[in-house]
């Protein structure tokens, strides 16, 4: 029995896709523990995994305080080394023989290599690194083989070149910046620079190591070079979802759900006003019941909740309501898209975080004709309105999405993963009997 490390960046929208992963490697006898923020740990033990908290502060960008991003990096040796003696404490506890760790945890993978553990990289978002005629994956361009295209995609990713090089310069003369942390983990831990892939959307990526991207491959655009491999379809189907009560829901010819994700915090406003628009859209619809989930964040009184064929809610079980629905509201998570497909579901994605890969996913949804997208601060009630009855009436999008689901790539995907993954294991267990 070999024991896995599995680290994931401290959010549902990167822990969830990783547990049916763990949970096949956990049923060939491995022993699977959870490595995760003390608030996110009920996602994993709910699952019945084990799981240990661990502070993944300077773990990546995403993961430092503001306060600590704006010290002085003279002020930051004693964090950083404190970080990866906490790295280094979690590896002789454990003593794992395999890590599994997300992709932008790029500082922890920079540590758990420093110290001869073997790792796998889990990306929950799209291949991000350069593909031919494929624009970086934080863009919402839809490649074709028009010149002017190529173009505008060759400039997208000089741009980012542009980006890093810049920030490859501002990292030796501006003290408050997070690259000299990174530079500070690289030198901490003696990590070649040769291995680091500075040309990435998000923010840096590492070379010559296994990659796993939790998603389908037919979901990208065409022309990505094969330098990872494709997990399907990255959903665990079993989860824990809340209750829901569907007495309260008056049968109806149409059931669409509308739900922006998770980040509700941090574009409160515009998530406000674009739900307002919904309801007004839906007061009119009586053929259509809306569910509308809110999250937590949000108060449920700033919303009309009068109409007879609307149902706010804070939470709500989203398997269980896509196997019923018609038609997803959507910020382009990759997470959702993946099971509106699984539940050949058409999709209206309106991205939220416009330097994420939300837009990328949406082009992809929109090239595939999976569904259409939107502008979420900028898109008029009517223009919504309009796409939504485009997407109800056409079974167009809903056939596309059946094709793509049923595309026989994806049993060979998961078979080259699994093996991949058997074959890492066995190596380790054949070296650490040695």
């Amino acid at each position: 029995m070999a024991r896995i490390l599995l680290l994931m960046l401290p959010e549902p929208g990167h822990i969830l896709p990783s547990i049916h992963l763990a949970k096949t490697i956990q049923e060939w006898g491995n022993e699977v523990i959870y490595v995760l923020e003390e608030e996110f740990t009920e996602h994993a033990t709910g699952n019945g995994f084990d799981v240990i908290p661990f502070d993944f502060t300077y773990a990546s960008y995403e993961c430092i305080p503001r306060f600590l991003k704006n010290r002085p990096v003279n002020k930051n040796h004693f964090f950083v080394a404190g970080f990866i003696k906490r790295i280094e404490c979690l590896v002789n506890t454990c003593n794992p023989d395999v890590a599994l760790i997300d992709e932008m945890l790029i500082n922890v993978i920079i540590c758990f290599r420093s110290f001869k553990i073997p790792v796998i990289i889990l990306s929950t978002t799209q291949l991000a690194a350069r593909g031919i005629n494929v624009p970086p994956s934080t863009s919402g361009l839809i490649p074709d083989n028009r010149f002017f295209n190529k173009l505008h995609v060759n400039i997208l990713w000089q741009i980012l070149r542009l980006q890093k090089f810049f920030d490859n310069i501002r990292s030796s003369i501006w003290i408050f910046h997070y690259f000299p942390l990174f530079r500070l983990i690289m030198e901490y831990t003696h990590f070649p620079p040769d291995e680091i892939i500075w040309e990435h959307p998000f923010f840096y990526s590492i070379r010559h190591i296994p990659l796993i991207v939790l998603c389908f491959r037919t979901l990208d655009f065409p022309g990505k070079y094969d330098s990872c491999i494709y997990f399907y379809p990255g959903i665990d189907l079993q989860r824990k979802e809340p209750e829901f009560d569907w007495t309260v829901i008056k049968p109806r010819e149409k059931l669409v759900y509308c739900s922006l994700g998770t980040q509700f915090h941090k574009h409160y406003t515009n998530y406000l006003l674009f739900f307002k628009k919904i309801i007004e859209i839906f007061r009119k619809k009586k053929n259509c019941n809306l569910i509308l989930a809110i999250g937590n964040h949000l108060d449920k009184s700033l919303l009309d909740t009068t109409t007879d064929n609307i149902f706010i809610y804070q939470v709500v079980p989203q398997l269980e309501i896509l196997k019923r629905a018609d038609l997803m509201i959507s910020h382009g998570g990759l997470g959702s898209i993946k099971e509106a497909i699984l539940f050949e579901v058409p999709m209206l994605l309106f991205p939220v975080n416009l330097e994420s890969e939300q837009n990328g996913n949406a082009a992809r949804v929109v090239y595939h004709k999976l569904g259409l997208r939107g502008c979420l601060r900028k898109e008029s009630r009517k223009k919504i309105e309009k796409k939504i009855d485009i997407l109800l009436a056409s079974s167009e999008f809903k056939n596309n999405i059946k094709k793509m689901k049923e595309s026989p790539v994806h049993f060979q995907d998961t078979i080259n993963t699994l093996s991949m993954m058997k074959s890492i294991i066995k190596e380790c267990r054949k070296t650490g009997s040695e």
